[in-house]
């Protein structure tokens, strides 16, 4: 009688993905992400030039996120995927400047909470993709860095005043990673489109949060300003 054998479990890292095989309804939905990002940018300071014009840092943000979405399209390209994730580093450290111009006092506790959720999620995120980052592990670690630290005060913005708009605004910052985690995995892990659609909403709905955060608080006193309540 034959006698089972058992198998040791496999050691080491585990085997890449290997990608599903393209369609033709997968290029459809490749061409209208690559040919959709690029409009969102201008469309959002159409809506918004009013709010966008009369704020330099918001009004960089965005030109670095257009100029990212561009160098998006040629990411077969190694120097332009590096220039792509640079412009949105860029972008995220002036909407850290736009957000901090509103911002009257740091409360440690509430940003430990942003600390704990966010990195709570780049530990998460990291412990899956990090190896798959090959070179750029750096400018993918300070990347994601950065959009934590925007996120965290997201967090402490709205425990230290809650209201919808500053939860539309953690929403928003949210979505943008959200995003950028489909992109890394659709890039490094599945070397594949595999998420398209997600990509373009996700985008659409943080641009759109982001920059109606600033709509509505536009008129409202900045942080230098003493002595006033903040109700945004």
């Amino acid at each position: 009688t034959p006698v089972a054998v058992p198998v040791p479990p496999r050691s080491g890292p585990l085997p890449p993905h290997r990608p599903p095989i393209p369609s033709a309804h997968t290029h459809t939905h490749t061409h209208t992400r690559r040919t959709t990002l690029p409009l969102l940018i201008p469309l959002f300071m159409g809506l918004f030039w009013h709010t966008i014009k009369a704020n330099r840092s918001l009004f960089l943000a965005l030109v670095f996120c257009w100029i990212g979405d561009w160098l998006l399209l040629f990411d077969a390209n190694h120097i332009l995927q590096i220039l792509s994730v640079s412009s949105y580093l860029l972008a995220q450290f002036l909407f850290i400047e736009s957000l901090l111009k509103r911002i009257r006092w740091f409360t440690p506790a509430a940003f430990m909470m942003g600390v704990l959720f966010f990195g709570a999620y780049l530990i998460v995120f990291f412990s899956n993709i990090y190896a798959y980052l090959g070179d750029m592990k750096f400018i993918g670690l300070a990347y994601g860095f950065t959009l934590s630290f925007l996120g965290c005060l997201t967090i402490m913005r709205f425990f230290q005043q809650p209201s919808w708009q500053r939860f539309s605004l953690f929403l928003g910052v949210l979505l943008f990673s959200g995003r950028d985690v489909m992109l890394t995995y659709n890039k490094y892990y599945f070397k594949f489109d595999y998420f398209v659609i997600g990509i373009v909403l996700f985008y659409s709905l943080a641009l759109y949060l982001i920059v109606r955060y600033f709509d509505q608080v536009k008129a409202l006193p900045l942080a230098e300003k003493k002595g006033v309540l903040e109700i945004d």
